[in-house]
């Protein structure tokens, strides 16, 4: 049968309840605080099984949020008895409700006579779930249990209560910077895009001119300064695809046993054909080991430090060594340049960030984070040490193995 339950308790649970809240109100985390106080509440409310549901908004069943056997209900197959029909009983009635066998049956097995008390967790109105205490066996459940119950009901409302709170305050400050980065993505992207292509409209517009005649060399001028912008424009591009692939984690790698020096040497063959002024020194260790990565996107990295490099140290020696590690392998990116001022060390590998200095180079400042999330990709490190005047060092940790890939041998 189901009885409805009124009355107040005595004062005689004042420290218990005082501990237990407390508890509630240092903990971060509800799941945690009940998991602390269950021992208090037990001393509240005698229990078997302590559950708590969810009523699933999209679905017909209940959502079971928490769950503790205790005393009786560690017996055989009292753990799996969590009283759902009950609960939705409770939801049903929308009030405390307590169900026990009727006193006339004669059950003999105390697992199967148990004695369930349900009270809702509400705020604002709002169900937030379903607290069932069950007992198995005598004595029932009193009316000051009764009401110390829907008592500690409260104080697990107010705890779900602020732990949503918290949940939508996490949404909703992502989601302001989430807008703020498209802002800001949107904002860098449109500045960095209208400048190669006005330098190519420019020059494709002077040389359509119907008026002029140009030589063959102020012609050859303008065609090689389109093609440089339409090449910047181009590296822009793929930057932008990188970058949107990183952000949706959609980036492909493919991950094979390889060695990073022919790798290295095939960037440092491609550079010195743009820019055969460049020296590029390797010192590469002769016993390094294989490692599971994937080639194209490490040569996309050793480039764009590489060419980060020529651009900020011109006319420096750049010298790329290898050493092997105990689970891994260190390649060192080194120039001998100006290096890199102090307070912008902590913000290099920040989206859209570009130093004092950037302002006469091209580039859309995220190069090097895309460096960095690849290497984080292939679980490694990625760090910068400079020192003004002295040159700059980026230092590459990579792994040997890839966690959860086997090596293609």
């Amino acid at each position: 049968m189901i009885i409805p339950v009124t009355q107040a308790p005595t004062d005689q649970w004042l420290e218990e309840a005082t501990q237990l809240i407390q508890i509630f109100n240092h903990s971060q985390d509800w799941h945690n605080s009940i998991n602390q106080s269950i021992s208090l509440i037990r001393k509240l409310v005698i229990f078997d099984n302590f559950v708590i549901y969810h009523p699933a908004p999209s679905s017909p069943n209940l959502q079971l949020l928490y769950a503790r056997a205790t005393g009786r209900g560690r017996s055989q197959g009292a753990e799996i008895t969590w009283g759902e029909p009950f609960a939705r009983r409770v939801i049903s009635a929308q009030s405390c409700l307590l169900e026990q066998t009727d006193p006339g049956v004669n059950v003999t097995d105390r697992l199967e006579k148990p004695i369930m008390l349900g009270v809702p967790l509400t705020a604002d109105k709002s169900l937030l779930g379903i607290l069932v205490f069950i007992r198995f066996g005598s004595p029932a459940f009193d009316d000051q249990q009764v009401l110390v119950a829907r008592w500690i009901a409260e104080q697990i409302s107010a705890l779900l209560r602020c732990q949503n709170l918290k949940i939508r305050a996490e949404i909703a400050e992502e989601k302001r910077k989430q807008a703020e980065f498209q802002e800001d993505f949107l904002s860098t992207i449109t500045h960095e895009l209208r400048t190669p292509l006005g330098f190519i409209k420019g020059y494709t517009t002077t040389l359509m001119r119907d008026d002029t005649k140009w030589d063959k060399k102020s012609q050859h001028d303008f065609l090689a300064i389109i093609d440089q912008e339409t090449d910047i424009l181009q590296d822009l591009i793929e930057n932008i695809l990188d970058t949107a692939h990183l952000q949706s984690g959609t980036m492909p790698i493919t991950f094979l046993k390889i060695r990073v020096e022919p790798i290295i040497n095939d960037v440092k063959s491609r550079i010195q054909t743009q820019h055969p002024d460049c020296l590029i020194d390797c010192q590469f260790q002769t016993d390094t080991p294989t490692i599971m990565g994937d080639a194209r996107r490490l040569a996309q990295v050793f480039e764009n430090l590489i060419i980060n490099a020529i651009k900020y140290a011109p006319k420096a020696t750049i010298t790329i060594q290898t050493r092997r590690r105990l689970k891994g392998i260190t390649i060192v990116i080194r120039d001998d340049g100006p290096g890199i001022p102090k307070e912008e060390m902590s913000h290099i590998f920040e989206r859209f960030y570009r130093g004092s200095t950037a302002h006469s180079q091209h580039g859309s400042g995220l190069g090097l984070y895309i460096c960095r999330q690849i290497i984080r990709s292939h679980h490694g490190r990625i760090k910068v040490a400079s020192e003004p005047g002295k040159g700059t060092r980026f230092i590459i940790h990579l792994p040997l193995i890839q966690p959860g890939i086997q090596e293609d041998e």
